[in-house]
């Protein structure tokens, strides 16, 4: 079997409470016959299709067995898909991701399994992926925004020049003027992982942190079309009145 080129990281541990759903988040139909989960799972079957090679990487928890039989039924079985659990030492959407560590592949790509994300047409988001992390070890798809309250309640970003990221802070509470976007997916070498790791975490919880010390700064950028959090009711909400219902 051919080694993947690309490894897909697919954070399922959450436990969607704000939701209130009794079945795992990533199965809620926003469409019917279409799970959360999907609109991520489209794009890994888009680069699939044009013989990118991948594996999937499920991070997830017990009583969501549900979830990684929806992925295997769903993706080509050509496509290795491993499922991963969530190791609580760790933390938060930082954690999850790094839970799966030990599967990490020299490139690797976060998609969220709560999100819907476009990006132009006649693209494969994998296939630009993978091509930018040849010459960058960080890399994200982003959308553009001044919008405060969908700063403070995404991971904000400061886009120089459309390309290069020179400042970052997850879900910042003051100061959203010092950014001009939002990433909606990301991705990584894996010789950065522990450090990138450590960065993310202490994002989430607010510590200092000094982004342009790291390794990888800046980061590299490319812009997405459309991105939707979809992991609050508002949001599903308005994503059925302006994506769906156009």
């Amino acid at each position: 079997m051919t080694s993947p080129s690309l490894s897909i990281i697919l954070p399922c541990a959450g436990d969607g409470l704000r939701l209130g759903l009794d079945i795992p988040k990533e199965l809620y139909e926003v469409q019917s016959g279409v799970p959360l989960i999907q609109y991520s799972l489209n794009h890994i079957i888009a680069a699939h299709e044009i013989n990118i090679h991948i594996q999937v990487l499920i991070v997830t928890k017990p009583g969501k067995t549900q979830v990684v039989d929806y992925i295997r039924n769903t993706l080509p079985r050509q496509i290795p898909i491993i499922p991963i659990d969530f190791d609580h030492n760790y933390e938060e959407w930082p954690g999850s991701i790094y839970s799966a560590k030990a599967y990490y592949t020299e490139y690797n790509l976060v998609l969220l399994p709560d999100s819907y994300l476009t990006i132009p047409p006649n693209q494969s988001l994998l296939q630009v992926m993978l091509s930018a992390l040849q010459n960058h070890s960080l890399v994200f798809g982003t959308r553009l925004c001044s919008d405060p309250t969908s700063l403070q309640n995404l991971g904000a970003l400061y886009v120089e020049d459309n390309s290069t990221i020179t400042r970052f802070q997850d879900k910042p509470q003051k100061d959203q003027h010092l950014y001009n976007g939002y990433w909606g997916c990301f991705g990584f070498r894996k010789d950065i992982a522990d450090e990138l790791h450590d960065f993310l975490i202490k994002s989430v919880k607010k510590h200092a942190v000094n982004y342009n010390d790291r390794s990888f700064y800046p980061a590299w950028s490319f812009e997405v079309d459309d991105y939707y959090d979809l992991g609050t009711w508002s949001r599903i909400e308005a994503f059925k009145a302006e994506i769906l219902s156009s």
